[in-house]
């Protein structure tokens, strides 16, 4: 101790602190405050088609003498939203109107994967290139999943029948294709010297789910000789 008095100073300064946020999936998030401090949140940022757990423990609203740690996670939405859209060719073109009575307005979890039903109606079959049957259930719940049939196309075929078959028998019909629920041309019945044809069995007028098989058959003509003798009764030969 020297010969005289000794003042000594010192000055507090206030220490940082650290909070650090571990979010799954995501870089850390650290923030800085001084002992003290008021305490800002962090508040993790809206995922489309999730719902944020929280930090599992609440964090104080002024910073305490240490360093803070809080964990948390996103948990996929088990009701996001995606749709299932049919369509069904037309008779007319091979275009295609929407069966927008059957669409499925589905629900799922974000991220999996949705998958269409296929279920083709009578007379339909699917057509897989045009069709998207599986798709990912995104976070916007704006997954439109497609399914495509195709009409089933039948021929129609004609044939003659029986025993009887004229020289001069005309070529039957040719076949002809169409769609399922497509109107059916009537054939034209044919014409034989001496023959009278029975009409064509087996016709249909829309097209079905099977192939149509027409047939039709002849019967020869019969006709008469009548012979006039003056003073007799006619003399008739068939």
């Amino acid at each position: 101790m020297p010969a005289h008095d000794v003042t000594i100073a010192g000055t507090f300064s206030i220490n940082n602190y650290t909070i650090t946020y571990h979010i799954e999936g995501e870089e850390d998030v650290i923030q800085t405050y001084a002992y003290g401090a008021a305490v800002t949140a962090y508040a993790p940022a809206a995922v489309d088609g999730y719902t944020f757990s929280g930090f599992g423990t609440e964090i104080p609203a002024t910073m305490p003498a240490q360093n803070l740690e809080f964990s948390g996670s996103y948990t996929a939405n088990t009701d996001t939203q995606y749709v299932v859209k049919y369509y069904l060719q037309n008779i007319e073109d091979d275009e295609y109107t929407e069966d927008t009575e059957n669409q499925v307005n589905g629900t799922g979890t974000t991220d999996t994967e949705a998958t269409a039903t296929v279920a083709a109606p009578e007379g339909f079959h699917l057509n897989e290139t045009a069709s998207t049957l599986k798709g990912n259930i995104n976070g916007k719940g704006n997954l439109v999943l497609s399914v495509y049939y195709d009409r089933d196309v039948h021929s129609v075929t004609y044939s003659y029948t029986g025993e009887v078959h004229p020289e001069n028998e005309p070529d039957v019909p040719e076949a002809k294709s169409y769609k399922y629920g497509a109107t059916i041309e009537p054939a034209t019945a044919p014409e034989a010297t001496g023959h009278t044809f029975h009409g064509w069995t087996g016709e249909v007028a829309t097209m079905g789910v099977a192939d149509v098989e027409v047939s039709g058959y002849w019967t020869v003509n019969n006709y008469t000789i009548t012979y006039h003798i003056e003073g007799e009764e006619d003399v008739i030969q068939t």
